[in-house]
């Protein structure tokens, strides 16, 4: 031990001084050549970087000026011929086309040239546009208008721009109606006679050809591209992106720095150039950009860095050669010196860590007589002595692992493999394992690491092992005597002799049977569960179909009888209630379809850019009437920070909020409701809808959102229990969490946040909501007859459509199943089909198929008639091509709706919203004190807006004046329906006595 602390020692000592003269000589010597290279490639790298900036920018400028002189040359044609006709408007159709076909010969630039006359601006013609374009070597013409091609119907902006802006325009780039169908833009300029304006003139540049204006291959990686003020590149080299939209790209790809660049160079702001860095997937790009002067569109040069900087990298390379070389020289010669002093000590240490790995019969030979010599016949004995402990040490381990070995039992067995992976040894335990003795296993264990089939990695496992490889557990599957199937782990580690040569390998086994069976029935398990999950979608399919089967009758009666007039207002209530009650059913059947989707997965998010403010704006209207009728303040505040436009699902955000907004409006008394939207994080939008309500104990916060979850005041006052569960599961899909903060008596504030993806106001999806419920009594117009089959195979079903539809002026007719509906649509030709999905003998659905194959028929209007809410049904839909679809139970007013959309029909009808007989019925005869004494205290509580007062007003005259019963009842029913209209006319005929 003594002499191996020396060594040690003096190792130490001859490494730190062959340390010192590297730290002393070398390490100077690069900092020094490194601060030399360093500055000179700094500024070498500045000149280059100006320089190429400068050229950049002169080019963008250069091509610039280019593009437009030739845009201004091609302008000037169209102007020349707009003045031509202006002095010379009498010209025939020959001249006109042998005028555009010089002005297309003009320049090979130009594609196509023509005149465009207003509607009878020609010869009394109704249009008239003769065009001559090009077609390889050859001039071409004819009359746009003689094929059918009308300019003046849709957007079309060489036509409609001119008219508005009175002077000459270059359009967007689109793709000509000719044979070839080139890419290409027009410069359209409007002429007049006598000051009316009479037509365009106009000439086409093919946007292939500016690629001979610019430059091809003089410098590699150089490419311009030609943006026009919208962003859409109208010209590149590569073909493939003309059209497509630099924001967008942007956007799509998070590129702050394209972004920023479109911005600018998009900004309009002439004789404005900058050269910007930017990274466009892996390459660092320089552009230079000016605008083209003539036109709303800017040139922009993109240089990569690695060609803009190629030769200062070249020069930079070269110089980093010679440092590095020269750095070698020195370090070579360093280390020549300090291995003369220091080459006894590196043997020393070469020695050492061949002990250290475990060559422990290493020799040091050293022939000196020094120190150094002495030292190292000293470790050569100290190696010897090593061997021949190490050998003692093995022989010992050898025979205690083998006593170790024969007591194992159970679950566990131990083996050895030799080099050519044969089993030399196996534990007496594999008996207990696997049931078989050990010479068995011996004689049989090629067959187990050989079964393809069962074990298909067990092949390679004991041949990489003894190759080095330090690999995981494998499993096999071994057949136990009983008939049943036992599964092993088997670890294995390579075993080495004490020169490092691999001369076999170890392994123990481990039975893992019971832990196999677990998986595989937890596998099972998740197989039957996802089973049933899809049972019970079924299930709910098919419940919905049922269910809204027979609801469909009901409310389509309460519907057809609340339009019946001479109702009593008892009738009228009780029709209400009926209709209440069913859509309350209703409601309860699409929540809880609503949350079977979203449990199952199948709920489908739809990011897409919304107006925020819209949205916001829309759901305030649609709750803002039921809080003003309990007296309730409703305040939204939007912070001014947040975008216009973001990306979302705005359904799912609308919905969410609703339900918010409406839990908020049913649990508040007094007060009022306040929501709040402002940014949250930077990255997020927060939503917060706080009440002054009831609020919510702390032990009840959680249960809320559980399905059917309610409080005590929320079973007394009504409702399914789902809002708050589906609004919790849409906040997650949305990105977030739905939480709440509530103190009983004081209010509730549910809140939550969105990621926020700032999106372009142009890009806004724009909400259209329909008005159904303006149709209260539709009629067809006098003289007016349509025809519509009812296909059904539920009589009450085609009752409550043919009575609401005769109501209207439609005449009828019905089948019960979809063959019978073929034959009537080829026997009488209806005007419209109402088709039930679900039928006998055929179904709607190969009926409609069927109706799409026959060319007599595959253009009449159907709407389908489904009890089905499912997206995947209503995706049928879409590819069977039906036109509308309707949903059972129906709503009349959306059926109405739909119908006119498809035939055109503008109906007659009273878009008031008043229940049957209200407005028809007048109070009756009163005394006139009683009417006056009525009349003031109505007055005074519609001045306060007090429906409460009006209506206790109504439950007193109904108890204590039995002669205005009537009356009372009609004041209350008028509270009830919020119509502050109707009740003060009422008034104004009790004050005049005409009651």
């Amino acid at each position: 031990m003594g002499c191996r602390a020396k060594t040690r020692d003096r190792y130490s000592v001859h490494a730190s001084i062959r340390q010192k003269i590297i730290l002393f000589t070398v390490v100077p010597i690069t900092l020094i050549y490194v601060v030399i290279f360093g500055t000179g490639l700094i500024q070498g790298q500045q000149r280059a970087t100006a320089e190429t900036e400068k050229r950049l920018t002169q080019m963008a400028w250069h091509y610039a000026s280019k593009v437009d002189g030739h845009m201004r040359e091609l302008a000037q044609i169209a102007r020349s011929t707009a003045i031509f006709l202006e002095s010379n408007p009498d010209q025939s159709a020959q001249q006109l086309y042998e005028l555009l076909r010089t002005n297309v010969r003009q320049s090979s630039t130009v594609y196509g040239a023509a005149v465009a006359f207003v509607p009878g601006g020609y010869d009394d013609k109704p249009l008239f546009a003769p065009y001559a374009y090009r077609d390889d070597n050859r001039v071409e013409a004819l009359d746009l208008a003689a094929i059918g091609y009308d300019y003046t119907q849709g957007d079309w902006e060489w036509w409609e721009t001119p008219q508005r802006s009175w002077q000459g325009t270059w359009t967007a780039p689109y793709r000509d109606a000719t044979p070839a169908e080139p890419e290409v833009t027009t410069f359209a300029t409007p002429f007049y006679r006598n000051g009316r304006f009479r037509g365009v003139t106009s000439i086409d540049l093919k946007l292939e050809t500016i690629a001979s204006i610019l430059p091809q291959d003089t410098e590699p990686g150089l490419r311009f591209v030609i943006i026009n003020r919208t962003g859409d590149l109208v010209y590149s080299a590569r073909s493939a992106v003309v059209g497509d939209n630099l924001i967008r790209i942007a956007a799509e790809g998070h590129n702050r720095e394209l972004l920023a660049l479109a911005g600018n160079i998009l900004s309009g702001e002439t004789g404005t150039t900058q050269t910007r860095r930017i990274r466009l997937g892996d390459e660092q790009l320089w552009v230079s950009y000016a605008p083209i002067q003539s036109s709303d569109w800017a040139l922009a040069a993109f240089l990569p860095e690695s060609v803009a900087l190629a030769a200062v990298r070249r020069e930079a390379g070269i110089e980093a050669t010679l440092l590095v070389l020269s750095l070698l020289l020195i370090i070579a010669s360093v280390w020549v010196v300090s291995g003369l002093i220091s080459q006894p000590i590196i043997q020393l240490q070469r020695a050492v860590h061949k002990v250290a790995e475990g060559k422990l019969d290493t020799e040091l030979a050293i022939n000196s007589r020094d120190e150094i010599g002495v030292l190292a016949s000293s470790f050569t004995r100290m190696s010897r002595q090593l061997v021949a402990r190490e050998e003692a040490l093995r022989q010992a381990r050898e025979n205690n692992l083998g006593r170790l070995v024969e007591g194992m039992q159970g679950n566990y067995f131990y083996f050895v493999m030799n080099r050519n992976a044969e089993v030399t040894y196996v534990s007496p335990s594999v008996t207990d394992t696997l049931g078989i003795e050990v010479q068995a296993f011996i004689d049989t264990h090629q067959q187990l690491f050989n079964d393809p089939l069962h074990n298909p990695h067990a092949s390679r496992y004991a041949h990489q092992v003894l190759t080095g490889e330090n690999l995981d557990p494998v499993e096999l599957r071994v057949q136990h005597p009983d008939g049943q199937p036992r599964f092993i782990e088997v670890y294995a580690v390579a075993v080495s002799d004490a020169d490092g040569t691999i001369t076999g390998l170890e392994a123990i086994a481990r039975d893992i049977t019971r832990a196999k069976q677990t998986e595989q029935a937890v596998i099972r398990a998740r197989d039957e569960a996802e089973a049933a999950n899809h049972a019970k979608s079924q299930f709910l399919a098919n419940m919905s179909h049922e269910l809204r089967t027979p609801l469909n009758g009901v409310l389509g009666y309460a519907q057809i009888l609340q339009r019946e007039r001479g109702l009593s207002p008892e009738q009228g209530d009780s029709l209400r209630a009926i209709e209440e009650c069913g859509q309350h059913l209703l409601s309860l059947i699409n929540d809880i379809l609503d949350l079977s989707k979203i449990e199952g997965g199948n709920l489908e998010v739809n990011q897409e850019a919304i107006h925020l403010r819209r949205v916001l704006d829309s759901v305030h209207q649609m709750v803002s009437q039921r809080a003003d009728s309990k007296g309730l303040r409703l305040e939204l505040e939007i912070d001014p920070r947040l975008p216009s436009a973001i990306h979302t699902d705005g359904v799912k955000l609308k919905q969410v909020l609703l339900n918010l907004l409406a839990n908020a409006v049913k649990f508040t008394r007094q007060g009022g409701i306040f929501v709040e939207v402002k940014p949250y994080g930077g990255q997020r939008i927060r939503f917060c809808v706080r009440d002054t309500g009831v609020g919510i104990a702390s032990d009840q916060q959680r249960m809320i959102f559980a399905p059917f979850g309610q409080t005590a005041e929320g079973l007394e006052i009504g409702g399914t229990g789902l809002g708050l569960t589906i609004s919790r599961r849409l906040v997650k899909v949305l990105g977030g969490e739905l939480e709440v903060r509530s103190v009983p008596g004081q209010g509730s504030e549910f809140y939550f946040s969105v990621p926020l993806i700032e999106a372009r106001e142009e890009d806004t999806v724009e909400e259209h909501s329909p008005r159904w419920q303006e149709l209260t009594d539709p009629r067809l117009p006098a003289g007016e007859q349509y025809r519509i089959l009812v296909a059904d195979d539920q009589r009450i079903n085609r009752e409550v459509l043919t009575r609401l539809l005769e109501r209207a002026g439609f005449h009828t007719l019905e089948a019960k199943n979809g063959q019978q509906a073929l034959e009537i649509i080829r026997e009488q030709a209806p005007d419209l089909v109402l088709m039930d999905l679900r039928m006998p003998v055929m179904s709607g659905l190969e009926a409609i198929h069927t109706l799409r194959q026959d060319s007599a028929f595959n253009h009449l209007p159907v709407i389908a008639v489904t009890a089905s809410v499912y997206t995947d049904s209503q995706q049928r839909l879409a590819d069977y091509e039906c036109d509308e679809f309707v949903c059972k139970p129906f709503n009349s007013a959306e059926l109405f709706t739909k119908i006119a959309h498809l035939l055109g029909i503008h109906y007659q009808q009273d878009a008031r919203n008043d229940p049957p007989g209200d407005r028809e019925r007048c109070p009756p005869s009163l005394s006139p004190d009683l009417s006056l004494e009525i009349a003031a205290q109505l007055q005074g509580a519609l001045e306060l807006g007090d429906i409460e007062a009006v209506q206790r007003l109504a439950s007193t005259l109904g108890n204590e004046q039995p002669q205005a019963q009537e009356l009372a009842r009609l004041i209350d029913q008028l509270a009830r329906n919020v119509d502050f209209e109707q009740l003060e006319q009422l008034c104004a005929r009790l004050a005049s006595g005409h009651a």
